[in-house]
């Protein structure tokens, strides 16, 4: 994975970061990488569909690598070695922030798996306080599953890890260099940042440039946070709110510090793990809360009539807890939970809280409840009644036309919160076709066997369409 394929120049208009003239690097404690041991760096992970790519599991659900890999991806995998992964976990969606094929500061993606990995120790984005690692110097552990040579055909699928340092930082992260870097591959793979207590956090994420040994620019991982979340509804950083505040949550415990000897696979790779952590702050175990949160319906209000059939609507809420902070709202319509296009419930952890694409078909009355959870289990709901009466002919049936009450709120305390076109078409080649390495972008071209916490914001950009068509031969 380190050295081995000279990649062309970066495009012009495309900002790196480049060493200070004053600046020599020592020389790598690794010259070129090792292998990983088993069950070493376990939320490492390859993607192969359309080119070989690396990722990282950032939370039980999410894995992160860049977007220029495409996002028609069925499946990451597991283990050390491509061809023999040690598991394959299917994904539900994946969804890339540009369609911009180069080295930049949007180079990234995420794909939600269909079932969370609860076993693995994750190793989440760096954010908040630490962002103040990503500087000059500071030492980082780069893993991936790319080339390793740098002469010769290239040996790829093997997972291998080095230790180099960030030798620059502008609007991409320049890391490695002097025989140390990320190659072929490697795209979309992880450079790690080990924090005090131990556990690590990714810092960057592999876009592209440099090859064979020389510096490789990295998307600076605190960027990716705020799409992913908007775009998956899931908080990937479980001790920080959505301004980079220390909010820990229960969930900002448990981070990979090292695997346990003679782990294996097999048993879920067993590794030493962070307790609570007060890095930036108190631990959430000295959090006290009893009080349950607040909910509301932003729209639509009950009360509301729509004329028209088969209405289609979103649904927006507003949460917010002044203890250790909302975990989840959900949604129910006429007593069941709501069920999305992808079969998972409605369920949102991050602010702006959005249902969208809620389908009701027959006329009348139905009722809409929301439930908000917070870490400690506290729980409230709120009601809102709206009408489907028959088109008249002249509506629009949009919502929010028709008078508004107020919804019924009721509270509880204590119960336990429960594709793409083939890569661009520059990422991928099928049949006949050679393999490109472009723009510098570190995807190796060969098969080898929704929102913040602390966010006050209540609308949504645009989505880019999920898109499942393949690459034309």
């Amino acid at each position: 994975m380190f050295a081995g394929l000279t990649l062309a120049a970066l495009p012009w208009g495309v900002a790196a970061a480049a060493p200070p003239d004053a600046l020599t690097p020592e020389p790598p404690e690794i010259v070129g990488g090792e292998p990983s041991l088993v069950c070493a760096w376990p939320s490492v992970v390859a993607l192969q569909t359309g080119g070989l790519c690396t990722g990282t599991l950032v939370h039980p659900r999410v894995v992160v690598y860049a977007a220029h890999c495409g996002t028609f991806h069925s499946a990451v995998l597991f283990g050390e070695d491509v061809g023999a992964p040690a598991r394959e976990v299917a994904t539900l969606r994946c969804e890339r922030h540009s369609e911009l094929f180069a080295v930049s500061s949007m180079d990234f993606a995420y794909c939600e798996l269909a079932e969370p990995v609860g076993d693995i120790a994750i190793t989440p984005p760096l954010f908040g306080c630490d962002e103040a690692l990503i500087e000059v110097g500071t030492p980082v552990t780069i893993v991936g599953f790319g080339d390793t040579t740098s002469d010769g055909p290239e040996q790829v699928g093997i997972k291998h890890e080095a230790t180099t340092s960030i030798v620059g930082y502008v609007s991409t992260v320049g890391i490695g260099g002097m025989g140390t870097g990320a190659d072929a591959g490697d795209s979309g793979g992880p450079a790690f940042v080990q924090l005090d207590d131990g556990s690590w956090r990714l810092l960057g994420v592999v876009s592209g440039g440099g090859g064979d040994g020389a510096s490789v620019q990295y998307v600076p991982a605190p960027v990716v946070i705020e799409w992913i979340e908007d775009r998956s509804g899931i908080d990937i950083t479980p001790c920080h709110a959505g301004d980079g505040s220390w909010a820990p949550t229960p969930g900002c415990e448990g981070f990979y510090i090292a695997t346990e000897p003679g782990a294996e696979w097999a048993d879920g790779c067993p590794s030493a793990r962070s307790g609570p952590s007060d890095r930036c702050g108190t631990p959430w175990t000295e959090l006290a809360d009893t009080q349950p949160p607040s909910v509301g319906f932003i729209e639509p209000a009950s009360g509301d009539s729509f004329a028209g059939t088969g209405l289609v609507f979103t649904v927006l809420a507003e949460a917010s807890d002044a203890g250790v902070g909302v975990a989840q709202v959900r949604l129910s319509v006429d007593g069941a939970a709501w069920v999305d296009a992808l079969g998972q419930a409605a369920v949102d952890e991050v602010p702006p809280y959005r249902f969208d694409s809620i389908l009701i078909a027959e006329t009348g009355e139905h009722l809409l409840e929301l439930e908000a959870i917070d870490y400690f289990g506290n729980s409230s709901t709120a009601s809102a009644v709206i009408t489907l009466t028959e088109p008249s002919g002249d509506g629009d049936g949009d919502p929010g036309d028709g008078d508004s009450g107020a919804g019924a709120t009721t509270t509880d305390t204590g119960a336990a919160p429960p594709d793409d076109e083939g890569g661009d078409c520059q990422c991928a080649s099928e049949g006949d076709g050679v393999p490109v390495h472009a723009l510098g972008s570190l995807v190796l071209l060969a098969v080898v066997t929704r929102r913040r916490r602390g966010s006050s914001q209540l609308g949504r950009g645009a989505s880019p369409e999920l898109k499942t068509a393949r690459c034309p031969r």
